[in-house]
Order: structure tokens, then sequence, then C-alpha cells
């Protein structure tokens, strides 16, 4: 495995059983599903670049905005390509499971 998104989908592919469900719709698990680990992301994402900028700013002796509106160099920028692919990889990972879905939601157990 040669990056972050090789591994997660390395480990969507090995794992077993059924992937449970418990909404109404399964179209609509996994689109909350999605947007509930972009909310996590971009809340994490948003800490860590506030964190950093400050701390940049402070080392620098520069100013906050000045840290903010600076440019980046080529490598760089496949980097951040790179972890921008990882990132889609673990928001869309509910939709490349290959497991077989199982309905958890209660009617369905009560049936069952």
């Amino acid at each position: 495995m040669s990056t972050s998104s090789d591994a997660i989908i390395a480990l969507v592919q090995t794992a077993r059983g059924q992937r449970p469900y418990s909404m109404q719709d399964q179209e609509v698990e996994q689109c909350f599903n999605v947007t509930l680990a972009l909310a996590v992301e971009l809340i994490a994402s948003n800490d860590r670049i506030d964190r950093l900028e400050r701390q940049l700013a402070e080392l620098s002796g520069k100013s906050l905005q000045d840290v903010r509106s600076g440019a980046g160099d080529s490598e760089a920028d496949d980097q951040r390509q790179a972890s921008n692919e990882a990132t889609l990889t673990r928001l869309l990972r509910i939709l490349i499971d290959p497991r077989p879905v199982v309905d958890q939601r209660p009617q369905a157990r009560t049936q069952g």
C-alpha cells in the first residue's frame, strides 16, 4: 500500500459480514454517513489549520492575514492533492464497501 487511500480501500475490501443499516432508506443512510464523515473531517481540518496559521504567524513575526494569503510551491501542491484524494476516499468509503447490507431498522428486527 502506497497511500492512505490504498489502505482504506484494502480495509474495506477485507471487511467481513454484513454492513448494517437502520434508517428507512439505505441511500439516505449512505448520504448521512458521507455527510457526517465530511463534517468530522472539516472540523478537524479547520482546527488544525487555524492552530498552525496562528503558530506560524507568531514564529515568523508576520500578521495572521499575511500567513493566510501566502502561496505554495509545486511539491506542496502535489502533496495537498494526495491528501485531498485520501480525504475523499475516507468520506466515500460507505459507497465503496462491497459487503452486503443487512436491515437493522427496528421493524425489520421484529419481523425477522
